[in-house]
């Protein structure tokens, strides 16, 4: 029989379809999850499925350890795939899949996945991708001629998630204080030009190097992942644009293949600038966060996590066979998420039955009454999370609107 290790450094959530099933629930091959033994209860769902074995571990600081584990453990039995289904892990799963010898992503090229520049490094050589002129910030001269010559760039971690600790710079007078202020560690960060264009991601499933499915969706320009700092809204809506949706999906295409994707979950960013042009932002190997995964089972009826656990166990048929009862849905589906600038104890906050709006088919709240809450600090930093069906594009807009503001106008921050 089949043996799978998973790297479990994740929440549970990720592991349930919408209905309430677990992923797990039809698997007819064996899954043995690697866990931090603090989260037993949490996962406790794991223990009862005759199929999953569970492996306990103190933590994930010693990675050492945790690749001795697998070796010990595929020498017993071996395994045929290596999963993790968080960013963290990538590198690790990798190393791991190198140590024991079962096919997938190996280390030299999980490292595009995790690290800006190196990614970017290895999409130059194709000229039909547009990269964005970057450096690392420790060559200051140069960072100092991208802000000449394009008036505006971005900041990030060169191996950072979730658009933590990035940076928009429009002068030089504010790159120096830039710089001052984070002089210890100026080489954990790159700077690139600023693209000016709607932030799209494209989320893919790739067997055998083909995408065999793709669910296309742009952010919202002033309400995208970048944006929590000004507190505003997170919306993010299918693209019912044909057009650009072929568009996209060929540009996907040719960055899987340009970073050499066989199988996996591809999480894709990129712009589209006013004159159409299609720029690179960055990539992951591994379903998109922030509730994409569950706006995509909506949509597609397919779930991308329960995927990635057949596609590592080369079970392609099954996967196929879903492929081929997809309908068109009459809906669209797009993700709110309420953020906030404000930092306090929460107060009067709003509860799930208030929004009772038929257009909502899945909601969520992070905080509750007098909890001390820091404004937001990454894109899906979220006081709540909404998933809303419409008709068209308006009816999501017009709905997300109205419950953003339904929830910011009850909810107040104090300080004392």
């Amino acid at each position: 029989m089949k043996r799978i290790l998973l790297l479990a450094r994740t929440e549970k959530v990720i592991f349930f379809r919408n209905n309430g099933e677990s992923i797990f629930k039809d698997i007819d091959f064996k899954i043995t999850i690697i866990l931090v033994k603090v989260k037993r209860e949490e996962f406790s769902f794991l223990y009862e499925n005759k199929m999953i074995d569970v492996i306990e571990i103190d933590s994930w600081k010693h990675e050492n350890v945790i690749v001795d584990i697998a070796k010990k453990e595929h020498e017993r039995t071996p395994f045929c795939g290596v999963l993790t289904l968080d960013e963290q892990n990538v590198e690790l799963a990798a190393q791991i899949r190198g140590e024991i010898g079962v096919d997938g992503l190996e280390s030299k090229d999980a490292v595009c996945f995790r690290d800006k520049v190196e990614m970017k490094k290895k999409l130059l050589p194709n000229k039909e991708i547009r990269v964005p002129h970057f450096h690392k910030c420790e060559d200051k001269e140069a960072v100092f001629n991208i802000l000449e010559n394009y008036n505006k760039i971005v900041i990030k971690p060169i191996s950072g998630y979730g658009s933590k600790d990035v940076a928009i710079i429009e002068d030089r007078q504010s790159l120096e204080k830039w710089y001052s202020d984070n002089a210890k560690e100026i080489s954990r960060f790159e700077a690139e030009e600023f693209i000016e264009g709607t932030l799209y991601h494209i989320n893919s499933i790739v067997f055998n190097g083909e995408i065999k499915d793709v669910v296309v969706a742009p952010y919202e320009p002033g309400k995208a992942n970048i944006d929590y700092g000004a507190g505003t809204a997170f919306l993010t809506v299918v693209e019912c644009d044909e057009a650009i949706n072929s568009k996209m999906i060929a540009y996907s295409d040719k960055v899987n293949k340009q970073l050499n994707i066989k199988s996996g979950i591809t999480h894709l960013e990129c712009f589209l600038t006013t004159s159409g042009e299609i720029v690179f932002c960055e990539i992951g190997i591994r379903p998109g966060g922030g509730g994409v995964v569950t706006l995509i089972e909506h949509y597609r009826g397919i779930n991308y996590n329960e995927a990635s656990v057949y596609i590592e166990a080369k079970e392609f048929d099954k996967l196929e066979e879903r492929f081929s009862k997809i309908k068109p849905s009459e809906y669209i589906y797009g993700i709110l998420g309420v953020r906030s600038e404000e930092t306090g104890f929460a107060k009067n906050v709003p509860q799930l039955e208030e929004f009772d709006e038929k257009e909502i088919v899945s909601k969520e709240i992070y905080v509750k009454d007098n909890e001390f809450k820091v404004a937001s600090s990454h894109c899906t930093d979220f006081l709540s999370w909404f998933l809303i069906e419409a008709k068209n594009i308006e009816g999501f807009y017009k709905t997300a609107e109205k419950v953003n503001s339904k929830f910011l106008d009850k909810v107040r921050f104090e300080l004392a």
